[in-house]
């Protein structure tokens, strides 16, 4: 289940992406053969899902949450991120004739990349 501050996200089951990436910096000193590293942490983490709105219900309740600009909490399966955001673009397309299914993309930003596990709030990693 993916929830964002409180609310459960319909989402296509296999459509869960995260991108994460650290700050590193190498720096090769000529002549020497030898180089070091400079890392300066983890930066936040990018996660996008596909959702499906199955009724305008659901196309509100995914409109406010990606239009809100608090940092939040979002769930995914048995951790959680503190300090989302929503992220700055988002879609949603009609997929049938009368407006009732609706299939688009969602992007959080989490500004502290470490899951925590959910009960516990223990650092994964």
């Amino acid at each position: 289940m993916i929830k964002f501050n409180g609310q459960r996200i319909p989402y296509k089951p296999g459509s869960l992406r995260q991108v994460g990436s650290k700050d590193l910096k190498v720096h090769h000193y000529i002549g020497l053969n030898l180089s070091t590293k400079f890392d300066s942490g983890i930066q936040a983490k990018q996660i996008t899902i596909d959702v499906v709105a199955r009724n305008i219900s659901e196309k509100h309740v995914i409109e406010a949450l990606m239009q809100d600009s608090e940092e939040r909490i979002l769930e995914l399966f048995g951790v959680y991120y503190e300090r989302v955001v929503s992220g700055p673009t988002w879609s949603l397309t009609p997929q049938d004739a009368i407006g009732e299914l609706w299939e688009g993309t969602m992007t959080f930003i989490c500004l502290d990349p470490v899951p925590r596990v959910t009960g516990t709030g223990a650092r994964v990693y």
